[in-house]
């Protein structure tokens, strides 16, 4: 706790050095970090990616993110960015760049992350500086770091999307065609589950089609360049003629993109997640919703794996009690039962319902969920039960999860 009765120089002084010795702590076990001796263009930090296969002076070196931090000794604090630590001249994020706020001392203690796109999006421009007030900030829990390890995460794949960008502009001036990139924005890298299946995996089978078609492209640009460049017509018709018998279509020439580009699923699924994680994150729930289904999960596993193996036609039945304000205070217990002992009052056996797991209660802050755990796939001879059960309760904590959410939006 800072005296009250330093001179106001003094209190900024200390107030800076608590935000950074602070941010300090929070960095170095993720990232390396390398400080100016001068804070220019907002860096009271320079971080770099611990990655020993890549050096300084290579032609494609890793990018640097850039942190600043600030200090609020109370709501009524302001803090200014200026713009340009922001974005760049043609208006574009900068990615790379962070801003990391402490308020309160000891076990009162808080910090809050921002990203660039935070700051533009949330906060008011004010003659070219983002402006940073303590009432907005202190009193949301939207940027609040509460799990660090996933807000660690956020920072690093920015840092790794920022690469992929430079990577890229520099690819298309090197190279005359386009090379397969496998990132993904940020907000689809956020660990929660959807029922369509893995959004960068298919957004990189996605990419798997376009460059196919690219492929199918240059080379008719090739084609049709060589024609051009011709100065015979003997060498250039034989050229024509093929691309004709080739490419004849309908209604003239066509050139044909692949049937699997676009997938309608895949764009639902993109459009749930970004719906999902951004509504959490408004309500500043994203951190302890996706740590709620790693919990359950480790739950799951210390529950059944001592319990292994059970009977095929064996159910385990799930009581889940939790917070639904805030995703927390987790109670949790498990019994195996038989499959006739599980009955939701339908009259129907269990073992004939889909996929062998569902729910007999769903309520607000409270779910009852049931599956047969050796009707899903079988334990490989190198796994430990631990594992093996982790691996099969992931379809059911997936559906778990997803019901939490849909409660938690339908609550008024």
């Amino acid at each position: 706790m800072i005296p009250e009765d330093l001179p106001p120089w003094l209190k900024a002084m200390q107030n800076g050095s608590i935000g950074e010795a602070r941010t300090r702590a929070f960095l170095i076990d993720r990232f390396w970090i390398l400080e100016r001796s001068v804070d220019i263009n907002g860096a009271d930090f320079v971080i770099q990616r611990r990655m020993t296969s890549k050096n300084l002076l290579d032609q494609r070196a890793p990018c640097f993110g850039v942190v600043q931090a600030k200090f609020f000794a109370s709501k009524e604090t302001t803090h200014y960015i200026p713009q340009d630590y922001i974005t760049d001249a043609d208006g574009e994020l900068r990615k790379e760049f962070f801003l990391l706020c402490h308020t309160g001392s000891e076990e009162l203690a808080k910090s809050y992350l921002l990203t660039a796109e935070d700051m533009i999006s949330d906060f008011e421009l004010v003659e070219s500086k983002i402006r940073i007030p303590g009432r907005k900030l202190l009193t949301s829990s939207k940027y609040e770091i509460t799990h660090a390890g996933l807000s660690l995460e956020r920072m690093e794949r920015a840092l790794r999307l920022a690469d992929f960008r430079r990577n890229r502009s520099f690819v298309r001036w090197f190279l005359p065609s386009a090379e397969l990139e496998q990132d993904i924005e940020i907000i689809y890298q956020e660990p929660i589950d959807n029922w369509w299946g893995d959004i960068p995996e298919g957004f990189s089978e996605m990419k798997k089609e376009a460059q196919k078609s690219i492929d199918d492209l240059e080379d008719v640009h090739q084609q049709l360049l060589e024609i051009v460049q011709q100065s015979d017509p003997e060498k250039a018709l034989p050229i024509a003629e093929i691309l004709n018998h080739n490419l004849q279509g309908r209604h003239g020439l066509s050139v044909s993109i692949s049937d699997d580009l676009y997938n309608e699923d895949l764009h639902y699924a993109v459009l749930h997640h970004k719906e999902k994680v951004t509504e959490l994150k408004n309500y500043g729930l994203l951190d302890p919703y996706i740590t709620m289904k790693s919990n359950l999960l480790r739950a799951i596993v210390e529950d059944l794996a001592p319990k292994m193996p059970i009977n095929q036609d064996m159910v385990h039945r799930i009581e889940i009690r939790y917070d639904p304000k805030t995703f927390r205070n987790i109670s949790y217990s498990g019994k195996i039962l038989d499959s006739k002992e599980s009955n939701d009052g339908d009259g129907r056996d269990h073992l004939d319902r889909p996929r062998y797991k569902w729910f007999e209660q769903r309520n607000d802050g409270y779910l009852i969920a049931c599956w047969i755990p050796e009707r899903f796939t079988k334990k490989e001879k190198y796994e430990t039960w631990e594992s093996c059960v982790s691996r099969k309760a992931e379809m059911l904590i997936r559906d778990i999860h997803e019901a939490v959410y849909e409660l938690w939006i339908e609550t008024p």
